[in-house]
């Protein structure tokens, strides 16, 4: 059973918390899900800095702007995965990540990892080892 963190972004995209529910209660058949939501700008950078010793695997779930910031918090031994939840999902699509919520949660439950390329600009990552979903 791993611990997985999720930080949520409610403001991304098209409000999609039914996917986001589906997708938790999924996840919790076989492992413990904590979900954090953020309100504004760098709470996932702080959620993601304080809990990803505590958790096995942060799980993004919002759009580039809250990838970037978990990406920015997370320890770097911490696998991180990506739930799609922004308008463009422009990373997620680079980075190959399936929308669907089978492969997604196939892809963590099964711990299938992906290294990516860690880019940085201004003294700020934008990259992290993914889960491949």
């Amino acid at each position: 059973m791993k611990k997985i963190c999720i930080i949520f972004n409610p403001k991304a995209g098209n409000s999609k918390l039914a996917k986001l529910n589906k997708i938790i209660a999924e996840l919790n058949k076989n492992n413990a899900v904590t979900l954090f939501e953020t309100s504004v700008a760098g709470d996932a950078t702080n959620i993601a800095r304080t809990e990803s010793a505590n958790f096995d695997i942060i799980v993004a779930a919002g759009g580039d702007g809250t990838i970037n910031e978990v990406a920015n918090g997370i320890k770097s031994n911490t696998p991180l995965a990506i739930i799609p939840m922004g308008t463009a999902n422009i990373v997620a699509i680079e980075a190959g990540i399936s929308n669907s919520n089978k492969v997604i949660c196939d892809a963590i439950n099964i711990g299938k990892t992906k290294k990516v390329y860690v880019s940085n600009i201004n003294n700020k990552k934008f990259s992290h080892n993914l889960f491949m979903v």
